[in-house]
């Protein structure tokens, strides 16, 4: 099974760094070249390639390109263009664009990302689908660190044994963003300020739902009533006003698609299983919340029960914090 994981702002996890070898990421993407081409409009880059899946071109894959929006926080879609009968696409896009995605049903998503689209440049790039057999997306990881104190110096290092896709900003080879952190938000040393960090990866042979006693443990519910569950349970788990209303700007829309859902959330150690994130210095508090669910038509037949009530500590949303959230959605046909 494929997984994608995608960190929520403003994660903080106490763990140990560990000194095991990360796997190697294997970019599904080649710049063959990148040239000057003055017959290029000012402004923009002229992006030209082909898309293949196992060593054959493929017809009428959609390639997106995406500008990062500094004020949402979120990626905003651009260009989109689908390649012709030899694979073949052509797209002039933005020199501010953050990257590209490249899909067709059937196959997995290609993030063409870590590339400089320069003011009047022809950049030609080679694009290699993976099997999307099984695949489930674990999506929007993204780790919220927050400092009320003196501005620090902090190492955020994920560590899994999934194929590493995409990040932002961009990750070193060490899988780590080395950041600087205050009361005005998290700043790389090119001196920008982003609202949370993000990552996402890829796995497959992951069983998503924790059981016990042969149930999963969760809660079906109807969807139209979806808000309501989803703040109470992120309230519940001590999520603030601004993750609530992030994370269920992005999941409510897509848990009401169906009728009915079976949801269950991983709380702090129990995201482990998907990937550890290693911070230090160590924050003086850290929540990691996942949620996995399964949409459905028609009720579903499946016997659940209740998670165990959280034994929660001392919660401390003061001084140096980290809060992270994401998701994943799982066919009913995998259950």
């Amino acid at each position: 099974m494929l997984l994608r994981i995608i960190t929520s702002f403003g994660l903080s996890l106490l763990v140990l760094f560990i000194q095991a070898k990360l796997p190697e990421f294997v970019p599904r993407f080649k710049i063959v070249s990148d040239t000057i081409d003055s017959n290029i409009p000012p402004g923009q880059c002229l992006v030209t390639g082909v898309v293949t899946f196992e060593d054959k071109t493929v017809n009428e894959a959609v390639i997106k390109a995406y500008n990062y929006n500094h004020s949402s926080g979120e990626s905003d879609l651009t260009v989109l263009v689908n390649s012709n009968k030899l694979g073949q696409f052509r797209m002039k896009v933005d020199t501010s664009t953050f990257y590209l995605t490249a899909w067709k049903p059937g196959t997995g998503t290609v993030y063409v990302e870590g590339v400089k689209f320069k003011d009047q440049h022809h950049l030609v790039v080679e694009i290699y689908l993976p099997d999307d057999e099984m695949m489930d997306v674990v999506e929007k990881p993204v780790v919220y660190l927050y400092n009320d104190n003196d501005t620090k110096n902090v190492t955020v290092q994920v560590e899994t044994k999934n194929e590493m896709l995409f990040s932002y900003p961009q990750m070193n080879e060490k899988n780590e963003w080395n950041v600087r952190v205050n009361a005005d938000g998290i700043r790389t040393d090119d001196g920008r300020n982003y609202p949370y960090l993000f990552w996402e990866a890829s796995s497959k042979g992951f069983d998503f739902y924790a059981r016990q006693e042969g149930k999963i443990l969760g809660q079906i519910i109807q969807t139209d009533s979806v808000i309501n569950y989803l703040e109470n349970k992120l309230y519940d788990l001590h999520l603030n006003n601004r993750e609530v209303t992030d994370f269920i700007t992005y999941w409510g829309p897509r848990i009401q698609q169906k009728n009915f859902a079976l949801i269950q959330f991983k709380v702090d150690d129990e995201v482990n299983e998907i990937a550890n994130l290693n911070i230090s210095p160590q924050p003086d508090w850290t929540r990691r919340v996942y949620m996995v669910f399964t949409g459905f038509e028609e009720e579903p037949i499946i016997e659940v029960m209740n998670a165990p009530i959280i034994e929660e500590g001392l919660v401390k949303r003061a001084g140096f914090h980290a809060v992270e959230w994401g998701g994943t959605e799982i066919e009913n046909i995998k259950l």
